[in-house]
């Protein structure tokens, strides 16, 4: 399945767009948006759903085997303080949130605890390994032992492209 969407600020819906194999037209859903004048901005899949990740820290779920969507019952993130950009990624279920800033140069990993309907800060990434850009990324384990608990960021501002690597310990 593939989904789209726009990311409209000043609407009173969400609007889900979704085609699977075999369709001929995408299939529009529309559900009242619980957080009006916010953008829907980063989304991964994981476990059959699409979590999508607000601009004031909100997690939205899209279960597309009941076309629903829902905002879970978690504490925003605690990523968005300011306006600082957040990259989202997924690994066997569980979602990151990562913060980077110019001004530190240790990435803030962010993992959600979906027993406890939590953020919580991690130290080290079990091993994984992050490919980061904007607007996606994935991560990644099995990698060789030096590209283990990194994250590989690469982006864009007005002064140039920064391709830099951390590590997580």
């Amino acid at each position: 399945m593939v989904i789209s969407y726009p990311q409209i600020s000043s609407c009173a819906s969400v609007v889900i767009d979704t085609w699977r194999p075999g369709e001929t037209v995408w299939t529009t859903h529309w559900f009242k948006n619980q957080l009006p004048k916010r953008i829907w901005g980063k989304c991964v899949f994981s476990n059959g759903m699409f979590y999508c990740l607000s601009t004031c820290g909100y997690l939205g779920v899209f279960d597309p085997s009941k076309s629903t969507w829902n905002i879970l019952p978690v504490k925003p993130c605690p990523a968005f303080r300011g306006r600082i950009p957040v990259l989202m990624t997924e690994h066997e279920g569980d979602i990151f949130v990562i913060v980077y800033t110019c001004k530190n140069n240790n990435p803030m990993v962010l993992k959600l605890n979906f027993k406890r309907n939590v953020w919580e800060e991690k130290k080290d990434l079990g091993g994984l390994t992050v490919f980061a850009s904007f607007p996606s990324s994935f991560a990644r384990a099995g990698l060789s032992t030096e590209q283990r608990n990194k994250i590989c960021l690469s982006y864009r501002d007005k002064c140039g492209r920064y391709d830099v690597s951390y590590s997580v310990r």
